[in-house]
């Protein structure tokens, strides 16, 4: 069992990242409306080309914050976009595979907890490697009343371990503690777990989640 300090930890970690989730998606709308007023403003002087470019610099980073993941949940959704977008301001590529079951008892806090702690470690992990392993691929299938939650990253050699654990380049040590033991105290809110292996150069976490299905 977690101690009370630990699981306040937990909770004020997985509150911070929904909270930025959404101010992020906030800031981009209020972005938009000023870029609305500078194209309106072009048009208004009849200085179509001028307007044309401002928007053609604009379609890059809005298409890349407001790709659809299709998970189906609204907070869930714009984490795994705003984490692609992410990696690909630092030229990761990431590859996406899901297949989300519809309404079911999995809490959009604990789906928060657990995408957001794997996809951080993934590109944490490839920070400093160079192009052929700076991927990311994020895999959600259904398999049964089972949901399985991968992340594979490149890796060009095997993570460091100590007591069974994995190691963090991170300064913070602790707080990174903390990000796996919510994704581990999320997972086993539904009888899941999470594993990881490395292998041919591929790092791997598997999360497993039991689910029930819920009526509309």
């Amino acid at each position: 069992m977690l101690l009370e300090k630990e699981k306040n930890a937990l909770l004020e970690h997985d509150y911070q990242t929904l909270k930025n989730v959404y101010a992020a998606n906030a800031k981009l709308f209020h972005d938009f409306q000023n870029h609305i007023d500078v194209v309106y403003h072009y048009l208004l002087k009849n200085h179509t080309t001028e307007a044309a470019h401002y928007i053609e610099n604009l379609r890059s980073p809005i298409r890349e914050i407001t790709q659809t993941a299709w998970v189906g949940d609204e907070a869930v959704d714009y984490l795994i976009n705003s984490k692609i977008a992410l990696a690909a301001s630092q030229n990761i590529q990431v590859g996406t595979n899901i297949e989300f079951p519809r309404r079911t008892n999995i809490q959009s806090v604990d789906l928060v907890a657990i995408l957001g702690n794997l996809l951080d470690n993934a590109l944490e992990a490839i920070e400093n490697e160079e192009d052929r392993f700076r991927f990311v691929n994020l895999t959600i299938r259904r398999i049964n009343d089972m949901l399985v939650i991968k992340v594979e990253n490149g890796c060009s050699a095997a993570p460091t371990e100590m007591n069974g654990s994995l190691q963090t380049s991170k300064a913070d040590k602790t707080l990174h503690g903390w990000g796996l033991q919510s994704v581990r105290a999320a997972a086993e809110r539904y009888d899941g777990t999470i594993e990881t292996e490395y292998s041919d150069q591929i790092f791997r976490a598997v999360v497993t989640l039991s689910f029930e299905a819920v009526k509309a």
